[in-house]
């Protein structure tokens, strides 16, 4: 409740005139806040006196008070101002306790119980109310009462009065999440949408060191309800054209400027959700007449200029030419083959904005509603990665599919109701052609020559050159050698061109024999079966490559041929001294415990390897890395047994080294002349074992 009340609303409840309120409030803290007729005085509560708090307390609490329980509402006048904040339940059920409390004093002190029996009488009062017997509408309210909940009810009462009895429990105010800290929050999940709360607590952790930060738990809950709310935003930020597609209102008709059947078609390609018999999902291209909703399908291998030719050339069959077609920007149809067959037929294609299927909506309408007859056949993928099964059985092949295609087409237009126009496609059909409406229809045989488009060559010795072949034909003879033509190959046999001059005519038809009766298709199968056998060759050769070693082979030549080759005559004795380097080359020979220069004639001698007294191999002639101090004993005591000197240093470390425990675990004596060579074992001794 508000601690603020109004000049009327302090009079209806002292039951006195205003003029008096006015009178009295000259040191009562008063706000002036804007009402409708200007600005109205506000009286704080907890400034006024500790009677009129009371009076006011009680005249809000008229269904609530009880007149033995009037000396706990306003025992001070803190108390009287926190009563004023409680909500009305709550104060309810704290006058409840404070009125069960009262009772149950009333119960225990009645001079009628002998002294004996208080206790006894007591408990059984406690049993009477918990049933109901004493008050029915109190034992409801404060539920069943226990001695403990008494005293400790009667304790709080007398301490602090009816709001202390108040219960508080699940209404502590929380800390309001600060504006920077919450903008912190929105921006990060606006910029990463993936980003998880615990990541951004982390960030919020070193950007905001030494504040008070909201726990993860409280950010996790702030970035799900950020991302509920802000759904709609994200995906304009990060999926624009899912934004369109979901969010975009639509306005008006897409058909909402057309007259008659073929005016406007919609096309477009997607890939169907169904697996053929070779293990691959097929393409499905789909041709539409926005004005009757008339679809042609295509169900094709993979897309491309060929087949999309392929599925215009049905439609031309089955529709005539239109006037307008609406495709997307994909490579396919602004290929060159699909964009000449537009013009040569005089159809426009406007080019229409990325990403902007709601121009081309009747196409997407026609995927949804072929998705009802792909659902029920075997093969059927989902549309999404996650709903996919995980074994899928195929049946039909592309030429079996085509055919489900084309009757549930038939089916569609002749029995399915289109909602926005109100008829069957068919219907729709049927009726513009009893109006007058004619469509526009070419020749069949025309038509097929325009599925390829025309390209401009050049004669040369009455040969032209086209798609790696060599063409020819009698007419050629007679044309300059310098003469450009238009050549529109056969869509079907890969052998024959048709020939046109500069101006459209047609001269003749130009042949192929090595491709004569061969369809594109297979030369293309012919191309995959040459690299097919050059790719054996090359792995026949790789294979035989590896399995000659060539480095083996050379590494055997040359140990033949250096063993063979008589060794060069050694060098002669040193002949030439360096007296700056002599100091240096002693102290180094002293240090490495190395015989005397004069001793070798070159760096590749002294390199012999001999063993150690457990058949090793070491090499005694330069001073290898010792990991241990036992191994360089060893090393100092194997040149001692060779012959060799060693150096002083190498003399004092073995002195020392004889003195550690390390030696007499060894075997000290027994283990010098083992390695010495002048003992066959060791006999360790049980103790030092």
């Amino acid at each position: 409740m508000n601690q603020l009340v109004t000049n009327s609303q302090l009079a209806q409840a002292l039951g006195v005139s205003r003029q008096s309120i006015e009178r009295k409030s000259k040191n009562w803290r008063l706000q002036l806040l804007p009402s409708r007729g200007g600005k109205v005085k506000h009286y704080e509560v907890p400034s006024l006196p500790v009677d009129i708090q009371q009076r006011l307390l009680q005249h809000r609490l008229q269904k609530l008070t009880l007149s033995d329980l009037e000396t706990f509402l306003c025992e001070s006048g803190g108390s009287a101002s926190e009563l004023h904040k409680v909500p009305e339940p709550a104060l309810g059920r704290a006058l409840a306790k404070a009125k069960a409390v009262k009772m149950a004093e009333a119960a225990k002190g009645l001079n009628s119980v002998p002294h004996g029996q208080r206790k006894k009488h007591f408990i059984g009062w406690l049993d009477d109310f918990n049933r109901g017997l004493v008050d029915s509408d109190l034992s409801s309210q404060v539920g069943p009462l226990c001695k403990r909940s008494l005293y400790r009810w009667r304790k709080v009462l007398k301490e602090k009065g009816v709001a202390g009895l108040v219960d508080r429990r699940g209404r502590h105010r929380r800390n309001a999440i600060e504006d920077d800290i919450k903008e912190f929050i929105e921006t990060c999940l606006l910029g990463r949408p993936g980003i998880t709360a615990a990541k951004i607590h982390r960030l919020m952790l070193h950007k905001f060191k030494g504040r008070r930060l909201p726990a993860q738990g409280t950010v996790r809950n702030l970035v799900a309800k950020m991302r509920k709310e802000r759904q709609a935003h994200l995906s304009l930020l990060h999926h624009p054209s899912l934004f369109k597609r979901q969010y975009q209102p639509s306005l008006g008709r897409a058909d909402a400027s057309l007259t008659e059947p073929n005016q406007r078609w919609e096309a477009d390609s997607t890939r169907a959700d169904l697996m053929t018999a070779d293990g691959r999902r097929c393409t499905l291209i789909a041709v539409v007449d926005v004005w009757t909703r008339r679809p042609v399908f295509g169900v094709v291998e993979r897309g491309g200029g060929d087949p999309i030719a392929q599925t215009f050339f049905k439609a031309f069959k089955q529709m005539g030419i239109p006037r307008k077609v609406i495709v997307d920007l994909g490579k396919d149809y602004q290929s060159k083959q699909v964009q000449a067959l537009f013009m040569d037929l005089g159809i426009k294609a406007p080019r229409i904005p990325g990403y902007s299927p709601e121009l081309k909506p009747h196409s997407e309408i026609a995927f949804h509603l072929i998705s009802d007859l792909l659902r029920t056949l075997t093969g059927y993928t989902g549309n999404r990665l996650a709903k996919r099964p995980e074994f899928i059985q195929t049946k039909y092949t592309l030429a079996e599919l085509q055919d489900l295609v084309d009757k549930w087409v038939r089916d569609f237009e002749s029995n399915h109701v289109v909602s926005t126009i109100n008829c069957t496609p068919r219907e729709r059909w049927e009726q513009a052609i009893d109006e007058g409406w004619r469509p526009r229809v070419a020749s069949l045989d025309q038509l097929f020559l325009l599925l390829k488009p025309a390209e401009p060559r050049s004669v040369a010795q009455g040969r032209i050159h086209f798609n790696r072949g060599l063409y020819t034909a009698e007419e050629l003879l007679y044309l300059e050698p310098s003469d450009r033509v238009w050549v529109r190959p056969d869509p079907e046999d890969a052998g024959m061109i048709y020939v046109f001059d500069q101006g459209g005519e047609f001269i003749c038809i130009a042949t192929d024999l090595d491709r004569l009766n061969l369809t594109p298709k297979q030369i293309r199968e012919r191309k995959k079966r040459w690299w097919s056998i050059r790719r054996l060759e090359r792995k026949a050769s790789r294979e035989r490559v590896k399995a000659l070693d060539l480095d083996d082979l050379e590494r055997a030549r040359l140990d033949e041929v250096a063993s063979k080759t008589k060794p060069l005559e050694a060098l002669p004795p040193p002949n030439l001294d360096l007296p700056a380097l002599k100091a240096a080359a002693q102290a180094r020979q002293e240090m490495l415990g190395q015989a005397a220069q004069d001793d070798d004639y070159s760096f590749d001698q002294g390199g012999e390897q001999v063993l150690d007294p457990w058949g090793q191999e070491i090499d005694i002639h330069h001073r290898p890395v010792f990991l241990r101090s036992s191994e360089r004993a060893v090393w100092i005591l194997v040149r001692q047994r060779e012959g060799l000197d060693n150096s002083s240093s190498d003399r004092a470390f073995l002195e020392e080294f004889k003195k550690t425990p390390m030696w007499r675990q060894l075997g000290g004596e027994q283990f010098e002349e083992f390695v010495l060579g002048l003992r066959g074992c060791v006999v360790y001794d049980e103790e030092n074992s």
